[in-house]
C-alpha cells in the first residue's frame, strides 16, 4: 500500500488545499486506516458484524477529518480508501494458503518486477482452465 500510494503522490505532484506541498493525492493516512479497516472486517466478520462496522467508521473519520484540517481534497481521501482496500483484497488474494484459507489455485500468481530505468511494479498472471 505504501510503495504504491507514494509512487502515485511523487507521480500526481498534485497541491494540497493548504498548499504545504505536492503530495496530496492519494491520502495516506485514508489509505492506512482503509487497510486496517479492511483487515479487520475480513477477520473479525464471523464473529459479529460490528467489528466492521466500527473500523470502517474510524477510517471514514480518518478521511473525513483530513479534509477538515485542509490536508486533502475529497478525490485523495477517496482514492486513499480505494488504495487501502485494494491492497487489503490483494494481500488476501496473495496469502491465502500461508492463512489456511481456500486455495486460490494454479492458475492465478501475483510476483514483483523491475521494468528497467528504476520502475517497479507488480505482474499479474491468470491462466484460465480450458
Amino acid at each position: 500500500m505504501l510503495a504504491s500510494t507514494f509512487a502515485v503522490k511523487y507521480l500526481s505532484r498534485e497541491e494540497r488545499p493548504d498548499g504545504s506541498d505536492n503530495l496530496s493525492f492519494p491520502s495516506g493516512h485514508t489509505a492506512q486506516a482503509f487497510l486496517a479497516a479492511s483487515i479487520v472486517h475480513t477477520e473479525f466478520r464471523d464473529k459479529s458484524q460490528w467489528y466492521g462496522i466500527g473500523a470502517y467508521t474510524l477510517a471514514t473519520s480518518v478521511a473525513a477529518l483530513r479534509m477538515i484540517n485542509t490536508k486533502h481534497w475529497q478525490s485523495d481521501v477517496v482514492a486513499g480508501a480505494g488504495f487501502g482496500i485494494l491492497s487489503a483484497h490483494l494481500a488476501y488474494l496473495s496469502h491465502r494458503n500461508r492463512w489456511g484459507r481456500k486455495s486460490i489455485g494454479r492458475d492465478v500468481g501475483m510476483a514483483p518486477a523491475y521494468f528497467g530505468n528504476g520502475a517497479t511494479g507488480l505482474t499479474l498472471s491468470w491462466h484460465p482452465k480450458k
